[in-house]
């Protein structure tokens, strides 16, 4: 398992690792406290995906604010803006094998998901549709104050059940969650 860990970060640019090891702890944490919203609900799974698209939207936000630090505005990426989504893509990637891993220690019968799996779900993730929104207000609270004001802000965006999500958004996550 630490060999697989090791493999993502050989692939990976320098400054996608100082990314991912800065906003680690905010990637956990967000995710445990939609997973703990999640739980409050019963099985209701419009309310279920509309967290989870929440958290993929949000956390993302705060990648590409992260990112831009290590983006030139005169050279952008290859998307033409000031941020990189292969940091998002290589986040989620260590995400989703910590995860993964934290899965297999709580069950030894859980099977690990292949390098290519994991790199698909987090491809998938780094490239949903952007919510406007949602990822002015992460970024702006990332800016402003850090993983505290980003739990803050994802908190009341939770609360928040006006949030309209496009349709092949839910039907990505609804894949996902089944």
């Amino acid at each position: 398992m630490e060999d697989e860990i090791k493999n993502y970060i050989k692939r990976a640019k320098p400054t996608h690792e100082k990314i991912w090891k800065k906003l680690k702890g905010f990637m956990l944490s967000a995710n445990a406290f939609i997973e703990v919203m999640c739980l409050r609900l019963h099985q209701n799974e419009k309310e279920i995906y509309r967290l989870k698209n929440l958290e993929y939207q949000f956390v993302r936000a705060v990648i590409f604010a992260e990112s831009e630090k290590y983006v030139s505005e005169k050279k952008p990426s290859k998307e033409g803006i000031a941020h990189d989504y292969y940091a998002v893509i290589y986040c989620f990637e260590k995400f989703n094998l910590e995860q993964a891993i934290k899965k297999k220690r709580e069950n030894s019968n859980y099977i690990i998901p292949s390098d290519t799996i994991i790199r698909e779900e987090a491809e998938k993730s780094a490239h949903l549709g952007i919510h406007k929104e949602i990822s002015n207000i992460a970024k702006s609270a990332y800016n402003k104050g850090g993983t505290l004001e980003c739990m803050n802000e994802l908190a009341k965006l939770s609360r928040d059940t006006s949030l309209d999500f496009s349709s092949p958004v839910v039907r990505f996550f609804k894949r996902l969650i089944s």
